[in-house]
């Protein structure tokens, strides 16, 4: 049998596994690329291997752990970039193995490598006071007012992701009863978020207004920039830091943190939680996978209402050390 070589199999990879039997978005084909592109710049610089005599030898368990300690501690990079890389390698592992059953061992040996694990960031989120001082720095006297009105609403109503409101179209805005719009989420997982009430009239406003300019269909993009074109993820953190950095005039305390287009989908998470919205309808907002991811909110959450309670109790208990901490050497327990 012959054997399929490394540059082969990574073309049938990416050009029909990943596009034909997995179904990945060009975002996703793109970032596994990136991933892989990587890889081979490490090969190529730090183990001196000619571009040409890149093998299958070269991905063999011993180099792709090497690899990953490299972005760590060589390349600065975080954890989570780290393990993002280790999913696209052990993805096609699994691939060759179907393709190339005389490297089973070789690739098992890769999907043995162990996930490197990340201490759990803090989640970082707006209180509505401060959603609210945010929105009133808007001014809604002109198209580009309602526009920024209309993105930071959705963004904190809906906890969309900033990908998916970049690519909403006219189109997928229904203001018939119940208002939605059509997100198209990752994975090619699409779903309906709804439109509150009070942001319907504004919206119906913003897209009259909108089609009545030349050129613009349906099927172009709901929010588009100066160069009328649909906006990119920087552009729209770079609206929210605009009217950050108002607010934060008004109140600095608001803002402890810099803000961004994440720091949004997570205030509008603890904000559903707080008003008492389970678990799994957050979920579905959202468009978690798993329930497991949205339960970070709930820990957080927990944590929250612990240290306000401790501050609470300490309002009302004197501030007075356990016995056991006051008892020197091992008195603590033989004491008892």
């Amino acid at each position: 049998m012959k054997k399929n070589s490394l540059s082969n199999c990574l073309q049938k990879y990416f050009n029909e596994y990943l596009v034909n039997d997995k179904g990945c978005t060009p975002a996703t084909i793109e970032s596994y690329k990136l991933g892989f592109k990587s890889f081979i710049r490490y090969l190529i610089r730090i183990k001196n291997i000619k571009v040409n005599a890149l093998s299958f030898q070269n991905f063999d368990s011993k180099t792709v752990s090497e690899y990953y300690r490299w972005l760590i501690e060589e390349e600065n990079n975080s954890v989570s970039t780290r393990n993002h890389r280790q999913a696209i390698f052990n993805s096609f592992a699994k691939f060759v193995i179907t393709e190339s059953p005389e490297l089973i061992n070789q690739m098992q040996e890769i999907l043995k490598l162990p996930k490197k694990k990340s201490e759990t960031k803090e989640i970082k989120y707006l209180k509505l006071d401060a959603v609210k001082l945010l929105i009133n720095q808007i001014d809604r006297r002109t198209l580009n007012g309602d526009r920024d009105y209309l993105m930071v609403s959705l963004l904190y109503t809906t906890g969309i992701r900033v990908s998916e409101l970049i690519q909403i179209k006219i189109s997928d805005v229904s203001l018939e009863d119940p208002a939605s719009i059509l997100v198209h989420g990752k994975g090619r997982k699409n779903r309906y978020v709804p439109i509150l009430q009070n942001l319907k009239k504004t919206f119906k406003i913003f897209i009259d207004k909108r089609l009545s300019l030349t050129g613009i269909t349906r099927d172009c993009p709901l929010f588009v920039n100066h160069s009328n074109k649909a906006f990119t993820r920087q552009g729209v953190a770079y609206v929210l830091k605009k009217y950050a950095k108002l607010a934060n005039k008004e109140n600095p305390d608001a803002f402890p943190f810099l803000i961004s287009p994440h720091t949004m989908r997570h205030s509008a998470a603890m904000g559903m939680l707080d008003s008492g919205i389970d678990l799994l309808t957050i979920k579905l907002f959202l468009g978690h996978e798993n329930v497991t991811t949205t339960e970070i909110y709930a820990k957080a959450d927990a944590k929250e209402k612990a240290e306000a309670i401790s501050s609470h109790v300490k309002s009302i208990l004197p501030d007075e050390e356990p016995v056991w901490k006051k008892e020197s050497g091992w008195k603590w327990l033989l004491n008892e």
